[in-house]
């Protein structure tokens, strides 16, 4: 890339992390968070292409953050490996929707999605489910599997931080 060019894309990921970051407030999300769950839980004949036009745009709006990776640190100080801090603003992000309990709503749209199909929820449903993906950013898809251990008295556990 040209000089210049390189220096508007580093700009651009830069307003993105910020933009990220500014959603990572609680009482933001649950701004956006009620108005969604109104045009979710509306019946579908009752739905204008307003509520349509509500769920297609945070569907896409949460997912292109999602989507925004953290500024890797190299040479940490305090002793945080880069991958770590490049994790910290999306885990503080996934809190955030968690707790607004905008992450239970998209879930529960694809619950309602499923029941009928037609073109509109079959995108809402590749949407939803294309947050999986981006919910556990560059983690290792092997180190999500949950494998059972045993702990010293020979309990076996799920997980070793569970308990038996």
């Amino acid at each position: 890339f040209k000089k210049e060019h390189k220096a508007n894309i580093v700009g651009q990921e830069q307003r993105a992390r910020h933009i990220k970051a500014c959603f990572c407030d609680k009482s933001l999300l649950a701004v956006l968070c009620a108005f969604f769950q109104r045009a979710i839980l509306l019946p579908v004949s009752e739905r204008t292409k307003r509520d349509a036009t509500i769920i297609d745009l945070t569907l896409i709006f949460i997912s292109n953050l999602l989507r925004v990776r953290d500024e890797v640190s190299f040479g940490s100080s305090a002793g945080i490996s880069s991958n770590q801090h490049m994790q910290h603003l999306h885990i503080e992000f996934v809190s955030a929707l968690d707790e607004s309990k905008l992450l239970e709503s998209i879930f529960y749209l694809t619950k309602l999605t499923t029941t009928k199909v037609n073109k509109q929820n079959q995108i809402w449903n590749l949407q939803a489910v294309g947050f999986l993906r981006f919910l556990f950013g560059d983690d290792d898809p092997l180190l999500l599997v949950i494998q059972p251990t045993s702990n010293a008295n020979g309990q076996t556990l799920l997980h070793p931080a569970l308990p038996a």
